[in-house]
């Protein structure tokens, strides 16, 4: 039965176009996920599911879209929308830092500002000067 239901997603119907082959393997595990929730188990990786997921990446799978680079002056003109207040500084911050450092959504959301560097105290100052000059130095 979920077979037949598998292989109705990847066709096209009249109101609904025909699913990725990505979406139809979410559907599956939403379904695995509910049967376990009820006290039942669903094999993912049973021979039948096996086959009919295989002839439809066979006959619907396609290469995934890759977007476009955002440029640097679609960066500056997102900045150029923001405020120069304090709602608008940390976004203009995130998106510059963000392109600047080539990073992925993931990574900007793991920055954390307090880790990084350290400010050096007053009292190291004036010990010697070869241990710390004032400038910033990374935290172990």
């Amino acid at each position: 039965m979920i077979g037949l239901y598998l292989a109705d997603l990847a066709s096209s119907s009249e109101p609904s176009p025909a699913l990725s082959v990505a979406t139809i393997h979410r559907r599956l595990s939403g379904l695995a996920w509910n049967y376990a929730q009820r006290g039942f188990s669903l094999d993912r990786k049973n021979r039948h599911f096996a086959t009919v997921l295989a002839g439809i990446k066979r006959k619907h799978a396609c290469p995934p879209v890759q977007k476009e680079a955002i440029l640097a002056v679609d960066i500056l003109a997102m900045v150029a929308t923001l405020p120069y207040d304090l709602r608008g500084l940390p976004d203009r911050a995130i998106l510059l830092v963000g392109y600047a450092g080539g990073l992925r959504r993931s990574e900007i959301v793991s920055l954390d500002v307090h880790k990084g560097f350290n400010a050096p105290s007053s009292s190291s100052s004036s010990s010697s000067s070869s241990s710390s000059s004032g400038t910033l130095a990374p935290s172990a």
